[in-house]
């Protein structure tokens, strides 16, 4: 096998599929939410952003096997029309389309 097949079996090997269900974040997510976002763990204005986006119910989560992976905030502040304002997915859940599950459930 050559280096570059050996490469790419290798980042096959790593990738995993993960069932993930996306909804409306609720107030019991804040904690998990806060524990994934690096930002949020530093920044106090993050976490009343991530509050208020959740009350007004426009956060929305991603869960894999019941736990909190990623999120996102949509607003409708520009002429009305909806808007990804932030899309958060965990580090250990990247590059598993967990992300795009967010944006395509945000459509």
């Amino acid at each position: 096998m050559s280096n570059k097949e050996l490469e790419i079996f290798k980042e096959a090997e790593v990738r995993r599929v993960v069932k993930t269900q996306i909804r409306e974040a609720k107030p019991q997510d804040m904690d998990a939410i806060v524990a994934l976002d690096h930002v949020a763990r530093q920044d106090h204005k993050r976490v009343a952003y991530i509050a208020e986006a959740i009350r007004s119910r426009k956060a929305f989560v991603a869960e894999c096997d019941g736990k909190v992976v990623g999120y996102g905030v949509i607003s409708y502040s520009f002429y009305e029309n909806g808007m990804i304002e932030l899309i958060y997915v965990d580090q250990d859940y990247r590059r598993l389309g967990i992300g795009r599950s967010l944006v395509e459930y945000a459509e």
